[in-house]
């Protein structure tokens, strides 16, 4: 049976039982449950008019071990159906411009206040234990992730010792690293062609060698960089207004481009019916 079914299966079952609030909560959340899949207990209970411990105590009588699992349940609803814009639309309302500010702290408080509710205490500590325990930490963060890999690389060297930032713009290639690094260190175990001791050294050094190579070579040097500019500026200044690079066909165009650049990445857009395709191919 799926989410969906179940969730209403229960609001079903268990409608006759309910308290005149909580039966309140039933009858909106049939009518605005993608609106309700995306509020804190406290918004819920705001909307309905009923207090938030009520909301609360609604979750577990459905059978859900707090707000939290019910939640999960009743966002799977809308999970695939809503973008971040129509998600925000929905729980606030449509804002004006001037609300922008307060709308987007407010969601950060609901979203921290969530995340109180829904905490493993056990598991929080379980990493914490593991993170001072720890011979070395490797803090990695990818694209939009980086910067707070690094808030938390800089906080944690202020309390640990052997802190190491993992640094790169791929998001595959230093996983892809990491997986064979891990399937040479299991087959040399497997094999007992060497001592524990070594194969231990060993992929800490070729770990610890990939945190410091930053993933595989995707930084320049900016040096380099000048150089390589000041090269093409020049070739372009000989070339006095020639073709430097493919030429397109296109006599006007070529001259604005000098033509088609190894490193250049050509995006051809316009509306509808302008002729982009028949273009593209006089190109080819």
């Amino acid at each position: 049976m799926s989410t969906q079914n179940e969730l209403l299966t229960r609001l079903e079952e268990k409608y006759p039982k309910l308290s005149k609030g909580q039966k309140r909560l039933t009858d909106y959340i049939r009518q605005n449950y993608d609106k309700a899949a995306f509020m804190t207990a406290s918004k819920l209970g705001e909307a309905v008019g009923v207090s938030e411990s009520t909301v609360v105590r609604f979750a577990s009588q459905l059978g859900y071990k707090g707000y939290p699992e019910f939640q999960k349940a009743l966002g799977e609803l809308v999970r695939t159906k809503l973008n971040s814009i129509q998600r925000m639309e929905v729980t606030y309302g449509r804002i004006t411009q001037s609300e922008i500010l307060e709308t987007v702290l407010q969601s950060d408080i609901d979203k921290i206040k969530m995340t109180m509710e829904s905490i493993d205490q056990q598991a929080f500590e379980l990493a914490v234990d593991t993170i001072l325990n720890a011979k070395r930490i490797y803090v990695v963060g990818i694209r939009s992730c980086a910067p707070l890999a690094n808030f938390l690389s800089f906080y944690l060297n202020l309390i640990c010792e052997n802190v190491i930032s993992v640094h790169t713009n791929s998001s595959s290639e230093i996983f892809e690293q990491l997986i064979r690094i891990n399937e040479e260190i299991a087959n040399s175990t497997y094999a007992g062609s060497a001592r524990l001791e070594d194969t231990l050294a060993d992929a800490e050094k070729r770990i610890f060698e990939l945190a410091q190579r930053g993933g595989g070579g995707d930084f320049v040097p900016i040096r380099q960089v000048v150089i390589n500019v000041m090269k093409k500026i020049d070739a372009a200044s000989k070339a006095r207004g020639r073709v430097t690079g493919l030429e397109t066909g296109f006599m006007d165009l070529d001259y604005k481009t000098s033509g088609l650049q190894p490193s250049d990445l050509v995006l051809i857009a316009a509306r509808p019916s302008m002729g982009k395709t028949a273009f593209v191919l006089n190109l080819a």
